[in-house]
């Protein structure tokens, strides 16, 4: 499928969803990213690149539906991945992850929303390695993208590295205070 083939296809399965009112999970997308979200056990990050840019217009016409649709993904229920896809759950997640940063990066009043979320994504054993991921992907997809997307790709990876500092300083708190406590028995 060529990249434009891919694009319309994106675009088509997010005005799906964005035109729809309700609650209802954007259950067509999350699987069309299921099945296409990996290239030989990598994350597909033209697809990612691509999925962020039709956001970023949507977004422009109306921020409120894109949030949403970041927050679906961001919060996606393991549960309801088709098990021979759960393995690509953590693409899910990713795609999540950069689309909240996204929002936040284009409108600042979404950050205070957008740092909880990503902060439990980023300290729960199950979506965890997605944050790390999301992290190295978007330095990837930085490198190799024009300056017009480049820009909102700092920008995301900005709050996203923000918002996931917090786990840094838990993690050295907690190794020191193991390491205190060992010294503590060896006396």
């Amino acid at each position: 499928m060529s990249s434009k083939d891919t694009n319309d296809v994106l675009s088509k399965l997010v005005d799906n969803f964005l035109s729809k009112v309700g609650d209802e999970n954007p259950l067509d997308l999350v699987n069309y990213l299921l099945n296409n979200g990996k290239k030989e056990g990598s994350f597909n990050l033209d697809l990612a690149r691509n999925f962020l840019h039709i956001l970023e217009k949507h977004s422009k016409k109306d921020m409120n539906s894109a949030w949403k649709l970041a927050l679906k993904l961001a919060q996606f229920p393991f549960e309801k991945i088709p098990d021979e896809s759960k393995d690509n759950y953590d693409f899910i997640i990713f795609l999540g992850t950069w689309s909240l940063g996204l929002i936040a990066g284009l409108n600042p009043a979404y950050l205070e929303l957008a740092t909880p979320i990503i902060q439990s994504l980023a300290n729960d054993p199950k979506t965890k390695k997605a944050i790390k991921q999301a992290k190295k992907g978007i330095n990837r997809a930085i490198a190799n993208t024009k300056e017009e997307k480049e820009k909102v790709l700092l920008k995301t990876k900005e709050i996203i590295d923000k918002l996931s500092f917090q786990e840094k300083i838990e993690d050295k708190t907690n190794k020191f205070i193991s390491r205190f406590k060992k010294k503590e028995k060896k006396k």
